[in-house]
């Protein structure tokens, strides 16, 4: 394999070899938790029952219970990604007949999710200690040269560099060709940006 285009990465290469599981799926677990933790601080989660018109002593009731289940949503939700990613992963590879194992296929995406988990939390921590609030200010996303337009932070760091790394276990995981694994890795850009987009709306 040509190991110098921008969609082969040593590690991603050696999952395919030796899938080991255990170091990444503990620190993914834990960088869930912590991402878990701090959004509610970087959240106006109290926007949308404001927008309801629900009173804010009913709100203030609730917001215990509000910050639990979004501790909990948060760190169950990137573990969901995790199954989501392997599914497809694994589809993918078996519609162009890719010799990859299933185990190989669980330690590359896992992998995957552990270094977005990184950046996550380091962009939580860095927008918890400026007291920036999601979604009107996103400092990995466009949207932090024009606060108050959360449609823009759907072209940030994290959907651009997610969908790189999708291409990169395409192609050096399971071995897909570069041209098919760049293609994918722009389609799942384009899906995950048109998502990201319409949620913000």
């Amino acid at each position: 394999m040509n190991n110098s285009n921008l969609l082969h990465i040593d590690a991603f290469e050696k999952k395919r070899h030796q899938p080991k599981l255990l170091r990444n799926l503990l620190l993914f677990i834990a960088l869930s938790i912590i991402a878990g933790i701090i959004t509610p601080f970087i959240t106006d989660l109290s926007a949308p029952l404001k927008e309801q018109g629900i009173p804010q002593d009913q709100i203030d009731a609730m917001m215990t219970f509000i910050y639990i289940f979004t501790v909990i949503s948060v760190s169950f939700g990137n573990l969901f990604n995790w199954l989501i990613y392997f599914v497809i992963v694994l589809i993918i590879a078996k519609i162009a007949k890719s010799s990859v194992s299933v185990k190989s296929i669980w330690a590359s995406t896992l992998l995957m999710l552990a270094i977005l988990a990184v950046i996550s939390v380091v962009v939580m921590l860095i927008q918890w200690m400026f007291g920036l609030q999601l979604p009107d200010i996103n400092i990995a996303s466009l949207n932090i040269f024009s606060p108050g337009q959360p449609q823009l932070g759907a072209i940030n760091i994290q959907n651009i560099l997610t969908a790189w790394l999708f291409g990169v276990i395409l192609h050096s995981t399971c071995h897909l060709s570069k041209k098919w694994s760049a293609v994918l890795a722009v389609v799942h850009f384009i899906i995950v940006f048109s998502l990201t987009f319409l949620s913000l709306i």
